[in-house]
C-alpha cells in the first residue's frame, strides 16, 4: 500500500503524481493499516504479494475457455437440428466467442502494456486556433454591429 493511495493506477487510469499528507493523517493511514493487519492478515499478505499480470493471465485462461465454449455451443445448435431453437442456440454461442475474443484480448493488452500511452500529457494535440469563449463571440459581434457595415 502506497502512503497516499494517490497515484496509483485503477483500471488503467491514473489519478495523477502523489499528494503529500500532513502528519495526522499519515498517523491515521498506518493506524488503519495496522488493524486492518491485525483483523486480517492473511488479506493483507494476499493483497501486497498479488501481481496484476497474474489477474490478467487468469482472465486470459478464463475468456480462452469461454471462447472454446462458446464453439462449442454453434457447433450444437445444428446438430440439435430443431430449426428456431438451433438458431438461437449457435447465435448465443456466437455472441459468447466474440465477448470472450474482447475480454481476453483486453486483457492481453493490460498485461503486455500495449497501446497504453506511458505519459498521457505527451499526446499530440490537434493544432486549431483557440476557440474564443460564448461571451467574446457576443461582445464582437456587438463591436461590429456598432462600428456600421
Amino acid at each position: 500500500m502506497s502512503p497516499s493511495g494517490v497515484g496509483i493506477p485503477f483500471a488503467g487510469l491514473s489519478l495523477g503524481g502523489a499528494v503529500p499528507l500532513s502528519d495526522h493523517e499519515q498517523r491515521q493511514l498506518d493506524q488503519i493499516e495496522r488493524a486492518l493487519y491485525a483483523e486480517d492478515p492473511k488479506f493483507v499478505s494476499a493483497v501486497r504479494s498479488t501481481d496484476p499480470k497474474v489477474h490478467y493471465k487468469r482472465r486470459i485462461w478464463k475468456a480462452a475457455i469461454g471462447f472454446v465454449l462458446g464453439l462449442i455451443v454453434v457447433m450444437a445448435g445444428p446438430i440439435l437440428n430443431t430449426m428456431p431453437i438451433s438458431i438461437v442456440i449457435s447465435v448465443a454461442g456466437f455472441l459468447l466467442m466474440v465477448f470472450c475474443c474482447a475480454w481476453g484480448l483486453t486483457s492481453w493488452k493490460r498485461m503486455t502494456g500495449i497501446g497504453a500511452d506511458p505519459d498521457p500529457r505527451k499526446r499530440a494535440k490537434p493544432s486549431r486556433a483557440p476557440k474564443a469563449s460564448f461571451m467574446e463571440r457576443m461582445e464582437e459581434r456587438w463591436r461590429r454591429r456598432h462600428e456600421g457595415p
